[in-house]
């Protein structure tokens, strides 16, 4: 068992196929069946991402009180995580269901629904503060149907209303994990392209590479988001750190194009342009982006430590890729995914 596995029922559970054609109770059991297995792994995200999404699933149909404790004993998922995205989203959840509790039982539950109030403002506080404090906040594409989407089903969670009229208009196809206000829409890369099927927000983005770098100890690690802010390229030999976002860029690309290699004409216009020329580059033999390529890839295997780059193809339709066996794993915002 693994967190491989977990993810591939969460996958399967919710993907475009699960979601617009089959009944809920499919993947009502792929989650069930996920939970379970997670009970014998020790990991801060996958668990709780799982129970989060299950408790979504089982509040549709919601009516008794076990209905509801049942999905009260899910939020329990979100309290040993590390991300506070998760716990928001679970503490909105549990808002919900204790709520609704309220109205089916004669012992009032109001303490518990104060303290729930508590634990989401303190977590909205503190996802103010950090995403303020990383400057990774984006403006462009804004899933606001995502976000609004998700407002409205937490009071037709608390009202209790039918929630039939909302399904089929909100299914997001690039299985962003808890999309919100805030447009934070990243990818995990590795050596053979993307991690996995799912998009995710800066805070889980970041847990789940750490988790990777832990298990599979790479020879770098990189973020590159949407500006020239928070970018960073690692080495796990020294610790060393750089800071240069059109190396990081270079190294992506490479990354990203796989076996056949990215071509070094692709790479030149990446950094500069045709009609761009810098000081420093003048009197070069070759084009100013080609030099600066060039001397990118060399500066970034001598952070690495070891040569990771291989030339696929010479003369001028020349390209690089990672060597066989280089391990270098990234968390890429979706500007320089696609």
């Amino acid at each position: 068992m693994s967190i491989g596995e977990i993810k591939k029922l969460f996958y399967d559970a919710t993907n475009q196929k699960v979601v617009i054609s089959s009944l809920p109770d499919h993947s009502e059991g792929l989650l069930r069946k996920a939970i379970t297995l997670s009970k014998n792994i020790e990991n801060t995200i996958w668990p709780g991402v799982t129970a989060y999404r299950l408790a979504h699933l089982l509040f549709r149909k919601a009516k008794t009180v076990s209905d509801l404790k049942e999905i009260l004993n899910l939020t329990e998922y979100s309290e040993k995580s590390d991300a506070e995205t998760l716990k928001l989203k679970m503490g909105l959840v549990k808002f919900a269901a204790i709520h609704r509790l309220n109205w089916l039982v004669d012992t009032k539950m109001e303490g518990a629904l104060k303290q729930a109030q508590l634990e989401i403002v303190r977590s909205i506080q503190w996802l103010k503060q950090n995403s303020n404090r990383t400057g990774i906040l984006e403006q462009e594409d804004q899933p606001i149907q995502d976000y609004y989407f998700n407002i409205l089903e937490y009071m037709t969670y608390m009202a209790g209303t039918d929630y039939a009229p909302l399904l089929g208009i909100a299914y997001d196809d690039k299985n962003t994990l808890f999309p919100d206000a805030e447009n934070q829409v990243w990818r995990l890369i590795g050596p053979n392209g993307a991690i996995d099927h799912f998009s995710y927000n800066y805070e889980i983005g970041h847990i789940e590479l750490s988790r990777i770098i832990e298990e599979e100890k790479p020879d770098g690690w990189y973020i590159l988001g949407a500006s020239g802010f928070g970018n960073e390229l690692h080495t796990s030999i020294n610790d060393r750190i750089d800071k240069n976002t059109d190396r990081i860029r270079i190294l992506n690309e490479i990354i990203k194009s796989g076996p056949s290699g990215a071509k070094a004409f692709d790479l030149a216009e990446m950094i500069s342009p045709t009609n761009y020329e810098t000081d420093s580059d003048v009197g070069s033999r070759e084009s100013p982006g080609k030099s600066r390529v060039r001397k990118f890839r060399t500066k970034i295997e001598e952070i690495i430590g070891k040569d990771i780059f291989v030339q696929t193809a010479a003369g001028p339709k020349a390209s690089w890729a990672l060597t066989k066996g280089a391990k270098i794993f990234g968390l890429v915002n979706q500007k320089h995914f696609y």
